[in-house]
């Protein structure tokens, strides 16, 4: 067997290790597999399946062969409390609820379980994965500082009690920051900000209020508060 397709749903998993030879795993292939609590994954592996990961998840266990990379494999997993290295990991660093590429340029993922309050994106952090902090819903206000010049899509997707952001320079590949955001009141663009892309904080919510330029914002792109109010 070197592929899993797919997992029956209704089945006991509990704690599953995945067997050696397995080289893909498909996307969703776990997705709602509502017992298990503990995965396992293979040295045949060589990438993180994207979202792969159930919510009942608690604990996965990545060998050292599997490289980092922003396929947004723990999307939408709200339990996820432990990720272990059992023979070390030159590809990822996990640190204060967060799993980083090792050299901390690349924000691959944040875990709900463990994430909440006041965030602040480390400043070596040049790439923030798309749906990085994805269904934190206790993450109350988020600073993205200078140094990040890479936002992918929906990189705070249902973050339902963000209220306030700080945004300190332009960043590329950014589209829908916030959607699902419903109470995303504030948003302030640093000094670092020249451009504010198309599409950028499409559907913030309803409830925005005060959105502050800094002084170096030369142009405001079509649509980039569309949907929001």
């Amino acid at each position: 067997m070197t592929r899993i397709i797919a997992t029956p749903q209704n089945a006991d998993y509990g704690d599953v290790v995945i067997p050696e030879g397995v080289l893909t795993i498909d996307i969703n292939c776990f997705n709602d597999c509502d017992t298990l609590t503990s995965l396992t994954l293979p040295t045949t592996l060589r990438q993180l399946p994207q979202v792969t990961f159930c919510d009942s998840l608690q604990r996965v266990t990545i060998p050292s062969t599997i490289k980092s990379d922003c396929n947004y494999g723990f999307y939408g997993n709200t339990s996820l409390t432990e990720i272990v290295f059992p023979d070390g990991n030159s590809y990822f660093t996990f640190e204060n609820g967060c799993l980083y590429a090792a050299n901390k340029t690349k924000l691959l993922a944040a875990m709900p379980a463990l994430v909440s309050g006041a965030v602040e994106v480390p400043s070596s952090i040049e790439t923030i994965c798309m749906l990085a902090f994805s269904c934190c819903d206790k993450v109350t206000s988020a600073v993205i500082p200078d140094s990040v010049t890479e936002v992918y899509n929906d990189v705070f997707y249902n973050c339902t009690s963000l209220t306030d952001v700080y945004v300190g320079t332009t960043t590329d590949n950014t589209l829908s920051m916030f959607t699902g955001g419903d109470n995303l009141t504030n948003i302030v663009f640093g000094s670092g900000v020249q451009e504010i892309n198309f599409w950028c904080m499409d559907n913030s919510g309803e409830k925005l209020e005060s959105v502050i330029f800094g002084p170096n914002v030369e142009r405001i792109a079509a649509y980039s508060f569309a949907n929001s109010h």
